[in-house]
């Protein structure tokens, strides 16, 4: 080459990316300004549930997700791929950390999805604060019962007699609500763990195994075994939860044990997990808009008659709380003074 002298492109290549850049133009313009609808048409949400098939949270997100695509732009398709594992834990981390953050993946988490980090689980590997929450189905209220031939036959009994009952593993609301009763107002639970949920509880409770169940949702016991109330096969000692539900005006709160004001600020924080009983929720690089369409789609899904209809078929509730309350209800609880959270976790069981 001659010093001095610039390479230069030949003229037809230049021609040739000029002509190929003009051509891909609109279709780079059209994926970056691409709407909610044109993304989900002819595409597939997968909705990951961290519990077992068969159970409440599962019933519930089953009967979501046939009525849900209706009202989210595009209408995808949708399928639910059960994650159980970790108290749930295993299907929230992946939600996430490994699922795809572009709006292809729902997660349906448990009651102590929300509050695990606040209570140091060390399983959870998530922020609370960045989880995109859609919104929760219900509010959930749990109910201990006695099978018939426990020696515990009302809540007064709970604090002198030993009432043995089945739980999953450490973390869960079926072990942490008795456990904590136990800490905090010296019930007599004698918990075994290691059941995989509620279907396996009632079965393990129906032989024998058992005497009782610490924290049975009390739709999921309406719904598959109305039976043993109106047999008066069970004793329904207490409810959990921040408010009596109108079924059960006569079955005192947990709440209502309490003697001091820092027992009842104890309490609610544990509670308040029952106010989000069905949350479902997005991974936190999920786009802003899609994030705003799921949460519309979430609740004009609530006002669905066909859903509607159908969870009152099943015995379930629908007392919806969107995702922006839930954020902003979250938000509050995680700001509680240092050490009323301290003294939460304190109460907490140690993993074993």
């Amino acid at each position: 080459m001659t010093p001095g002298r610039k390479r230069t492109m030949p003229h037809c290549f230049q021609t040739g990316l000029l002509i190929a850049a003009f051509a891909l133009s609109p279709f780079i313009r059209t994926a970056a300004a691409q709407s909610v609808g044109e993304f989900y048409r002819g595409n597939r949400i997968t909705v990951i549930v961290a519990t077992p098939a068969g159970g409440g949270y599962d019933v519930n997100a089953r009967t979501l997700v046939r009525h849900l695509s209706r009202h989210i732009p595009g209408n995808p398709g949708m399928v639910v791929q059960n994650m159980p594992g970790a108290d749930g834990m295993l299907g929230a981390n992946n939600v996430y950390n490994v699922a795809a953050q572009d709006g292809t993946v729902i997660g349906v988490g448990t009651r102590t999805t929300a509050f695990a980090p606040l209570f140091g689980l060390a399983g959870a590997r998530y922020d609370v604060g960045r989880i995109a929450w859609l919104g929760s189905t219900a509010t959930e209220t749990g109910v201990a019962v006695a099978w018939q031939t426990a020696p515990v036959k009302t809540a007064a009994d709970l604090f002198k007699t030993e009432l043995i009952i089945g739980a999953g593993s450490t973390g869960g609301d079926f072990y942490v609500f008795p456990y904590v009763l136990n800490g905090l107002l010296g019930t007599k639970f004698k918990i075994v763990g290691g059941y995989s949920g509620l279907p396996s509880l009632g079965l393990a409770m129906e032989r024998g195994e058992i005497q009782g169940v610490g924290n049975y949702t009390w739709t999921t016991l309406i719904a598959s075994h109305a039976d043993w109330i109106a047999d008066k096969k069970i004793a329904l000692l207490m409810q959990f939860g921040l408010t009596r539900h109108p079924d059960l005006p006569a079955v005192p709160l947990a709440m209502d044990f309490a003697k001091t004001d820092p027992q009842r600020s104890l309490l609610s924080i544990f509670m308040s997990m029952k106010a989000f009983g069905f949350p479902f929720f997005v991974g936190p690089n999920v786009p802003a808009d899609r994030v705003a369409a799921l949460r519309t789609a979430f609740m004009e899904t609530m006002r669905d008659p066909q859903f509607v209809a159908e969870m009152r078929q099943q015995h379930n509730e629908v007392s919806p709380t969107s995702g922006e309350e839930m954020q902003v209800a979250l938000k509050a609880i995680y700001s509680q003074p240092p050490e009323l959270l301290a003294k939460a976790r304190a109460l907490m069981p140690q993993k074993k």
